[in-house]
């Protein structure tokens, strides 16, 4: 959408079978102190109103399979939609990882 275009663009759901608990071994390794500044992001995000947070890349959101379903739980609870603005590193140096050429900004 650009400009004045205000047309409501669709939405596409993705769905998959969740296991019913982390991996064994994970559990645990999340530091609450290394992401306190994504919680003060998301209390001011609320606190002025935002429906959406937006993070450069998928990394920003976690270093590991815990810290990023955490911290994705997180954006969840604080009722805001996600924008990732750019791809992870390893898509990006491995066009073979990509999905086939679906880039929307082509």
């Amino acid at each position: 959408m650009t400009g004045g275009d205000r047309r409501r663009r669709p939405i596409h759901v993705f769905r998959r079978e969740i296991p019913p608990s982390m991996p064994t071994g994970i559990l645990g390794d999340y530091d609450r102190s290394k992401w306190e500044g994504l919680d003060l992001a998301l209390a001011a995000a609320v606190q002025g109103g935002a429906s959406i947070l937006s993070v450069e890349s998928p990394e920003v959101l976690g270093d590991s399979f815990e810290e990023l379903m955490v911290n994705l739980s997180k954006v969840y609870r604080a009722r805001l939609l996600l924008m990732v603005v750019e791809p992870c590193r390893e898509i990006q140096q491995n066009p073979d990882l990509d999905i086939g050429g679906y880039d929307a900004r082509r």
